[in-house]
């Protein structure tokens, strides 16, 4: 008797031990296949934006990314670059900043259906880079 329970206790141990290693989580986008996303600001004040996005399925996808500078009550958003594809899209640009201070950039990817019904969207805020 003491031989079966010792057995059922092994097994049971066996069924419900946990591995010693951790792996990493990725997330699960239906919709979406690939997106990135870079924000830098070099020392002359040129801001560069660049972002890119491919799916899987859905009518069509935008990218928006947001310039946004700190200020005393939180962020203003100073500049918006949007672009729109049906499979891809994708944003290459820059711009000239005026004023010193905290910059960021906040990334919003979005898939639709045909009839302009939102289906997932991810949004991403860059590091905050100081303009001095």
């Amino acid at each position: 008797m003491k031989k079966i329970i010792a057995l059922l206790l092994a097994v049971l141990m066996l069924g419900i031990s946990v591995p010693a290693y951790a792996e990493e989580a990725t997330p699960w986008y239906i919709h979406i296949l690939h997106m990135s996303e870079g924000f830098d600001i070099n020392s002359n004040g040129i801001v560069s934006v660049d972002a890119d996005i491919a799916i899987r399925s859905g009518a069509y996808c935008t990218i928006a990314a947001k310039i946004q500078k700190e200020t005393i009550g939180g962020w203003n958003t100073i500049h918006t670059f949007r672009a729109t594809g049906d499979n891809t899209a994708y944003i290459e640009e820059t711009a000239r900043l005026t004023a010193k201070g905290t910059y960021k950039c906040v990334f919003t990817f979005t898939v639709y259906d045909e009839m302009d019904f939102q289906l997932e969207q991810r949004t991403f805020e860059s590091e905050e880079i100081e303009y001095r």
